[in-house]
């Protein structure tokens, strides 16, 4: 009886390793690399390099992501042809991919977009995550892509394009260079056409049929024909790829691929060497004489200048909807400078840490005598503002040979004055404000919000949702209060040590990158006469910030003159603060601080038109106030 308990107890001991070592291996970190390594380049790892990689792993500073993107991309696994590529790295995932999926892998290779596409393809799918789970290693993700890869059927369809009207294919870079954040098929489409050295060179017929090959759409006979009728009846060449791209048939290929198509507008006066030309927005041909627009009557004088009056050329602003996004701003600018081309210069001063632009949309001459500039959305969550300046911006422009302030013609204000519009000076909070985390593409950027998130409420009890914590953000994307960002009054103490949702200076004077395109700007400006900052909320005007003598006068004339326009109050109680306003008037800049709205922001839209009746004259009066 002894013997057999003894027997019953050694088998279960032996049994009890054993699991225990097939839950060591199940576990161990080390397997995982060997495995990835070998599945990439064919190899086992050095020892020395698997224990590096083990510990860095174990001590969650390297996810499964990253081993594998790693490992992709040394030269034994580059060398590899793409069909090789493919396959191994399929490997990783147990299960069956059908020969239609790898096809279509190889495919998106050879036509530009790049291996770590195939990498992230891995790493989002399921299989991978459960054997990082199972060797107990962070599975990770794989980083910022490329734009040639964010959307791989938009990058086949711009390949396709280009290879149709290029007779070549397009480098990584010029993919990557069409692919911007807002391109979409029409403007991919658009700017590849209208930019082939080829296309002008062949004849209508080629020239429809080389586009209808290249989208790819299917088209009968007579359709074609009437398309090439078109060119014969005066139709430009532009005008046709408008049409073809803005019909049905091309919108179901956009959907069938899940790209977005977006309309091709064109249209409007565009500047020619002898001077303005319309560009009938239905035929696209050029005009001249008297003629007829959408109603309009207009004519060209003898110096060869449009006298019309624009005020019934259609509004593009978005005006109603609650949220006015990026997107909707960087379509409005596009849509502006279509219809106003030979008014408006759209300038870029940067980008943000997460990838936006920061606009400059320029009204008047580059050696104009005086220089305005007006700045909008500095504080992420007080995005009306931007809708506000867009409306004056495109209020000025729509009535330009019509409008008058004070006795002087729009025109005439801008004779010997240049205005400079920044609509959006922080698009990044903006989103966030908006849309919340996901609207973040950097993975670091959103971790450290994250952290402001939590540090701002350490007591779970009262830790608000994040999105209302979002919604109420000011900061940039980088928990810097861009207002208090700039190079004055920095001797003045304060209490935040570190990025916040609001508040935060930040370690340096003009350390962030939306703080610079602006101060650059003005560094770069030799006469600029006034500065506008617009804020939300309290129907206030500031403008007191220490100045003296003939200087502070003029400042107040300043803010007298808005307060007569807007019927907002003004402050005349010293402001010693780190903010736009403040930095300008030390550069002996006039300055003040518009404050629009009431209660606390986001505003509602229903607040806009109020807000628009205040402050739709405050551009012509800048530019009329010395």
């Amino acid at each position: 009886m002894k013997h057999r308990i003894r027997d019953i107890l050694i088998v279960a001991f032996i049994m009890l390793c054993h699991f225990t070592s097939m839950a060591a291996d199940s576990k161990n970190p080390k397997l995982f690399i060997k495995r990835i390594h070998k599945i990439a380049t064919g190899d086992i790892p050095s020892r020395t390099l698997a224990d590096s990689l083990t510990r860095l792993l174990t001590a969650k500073q390297k996810t499964g992501a990253e081993i594998l993107c790693d490992f992709s991309n040394l030269p034994q696994s580059n060398s590899k042809p793409d069909s090789q590529y493919i396959g191994d790295l399929l490997t990783i995932i147990p299960d069956h991919i059908e020969q239609k999926e790898r096809d279509k892998l190889l495919s998106y290779l050879e036509n530009g977009i790049s291996r770590k596409y195939v990498c992230n393809y891995i790493i989002n799918s399921e299989s991978f995550h459960s054997l990082c789970a199972k060797h107990g290693i962070e599975s990770g993700n794989a980083g910022v892509l490329e734009n040639r890869d964010r959307n791989a059927e938009l990058t086949m369809l711009a390949q396709r394009v280009f290879s149709f009207t290029n007779n070549r294919k397009a480098s990584a870079e010029e993919l990557n260079l069409l692919l911007d954040d807002n391109a979409t098929a029409a403007s991919v489409t658009d700017n590849i056409v209208c930019n082939s050295p080829i296309m002008n060179t062949l004849s209508d017929s080629l020239y429809v049929e080389c586009l209808v090959s290249a989208l790819a759409i299917n088209l009968g006979c007579r359709e074609r024909e009437h398309y090439i009728g078109l060119l014969s009846q005066n139709y430009t060449r532009r005008a046709i790829l408008r049409l073809i791209v803005n019909s049905e048939d091309f919108d179901s290929y956009c959907k069938e691929h899940g790209i977005e198509r977006s309309q091709l507008h064109i249209g409007g006066w565009k500047n020619t060497e002898d001077g303005l030309t319309f560009i009938d927005h239905i035929s696209g041909a050029k005009v001249t004489g008297y003629f007829s627009a959408d109603g309009e009557m207009c004519y060209f004088d003898e110096n060869g200048i449009l006298r019309t009056n624009w005020n019934k050329v259609e509004w593009v602003t978005d005006t109603i909807s609650e949220l006015y996004t990026y997107d909707k701003l960087c379509a409005d600018i596009e849509r502006l400078a279509e219809q106003y081309p030979s008014l408006l210069t759209i300038d870029t001063l940067g980008a943000t840490a997460d990838g936006r632009i920061v606009f400059d949309l320029v009204i008047g001459k580059d050696k104009s005598s005086r220089q305005v500039i007006v700045q909008a959305t500095s504080h992420a969550r007080e995005y009306m503002c931007s809708q506000l300046v867009m409306c004056q911006t495109e209020h000025f422009l729509q009535n330009f040979w019509s409008g008058t302030f004070d006795g002087a013609s729009y025109s005439e204000l801008i004779e010997d004055c240049q205005l400079h519009i920044i609509p959006m000076l922080n698009p990044d909070g903006v989103c966030i404000s908006q849309f919340g985390l996901d609207s973040i593409r950097d993975p670091h950027i959103r971790d450290n919000i994250m952290k402001i998130y939590y540090a701002e409420n350490p007591k779970v009890r009262n830790r608000p949702e994040l999105n209302t914590f979002l919604r109420m953000w000011k900061s940039n994307a980088l928990g810097v209060d861009l207002n208090r960002n700039f190079d004055v009054n920095r001797h003045i103490k304060t209490f935040l040590k570190s990025p916040r949702s609001a508040n935060y200076r930040g370690a340096n004077a003009h350390s962030e990158l939306e703080t610079q395109a602006l101060v650059g700007l003005v560094e770069s400006l030799g006469n600029i006469e006034t500065l506008i900052s617009y804020h939300s909320a309290g129907e206030e005007i500031f403008w007191a910030y220490g100045q003296k003598g003939v200087f502070r006068q003029q400042c107040q004339n300043l803010a007298e003159g808005l307060k007569d326009i807007t019927n907002y109050k003004y402050h005349s109680e010293e402001d010693f603060g780190t903010g736009c306003s403040n930095w300008a008037t030390s550069k002996g800049i006039k300055a003040a601080t518009i404050e629009i709205g009431l209660g606390t922001s986001p505003l509602p839209i229903s607040q806009f038109q109020k807000i628009w009746n205040d402050n739709k004259d405050v551009l012509p009066f800048l530019m009329k106030s010395r």
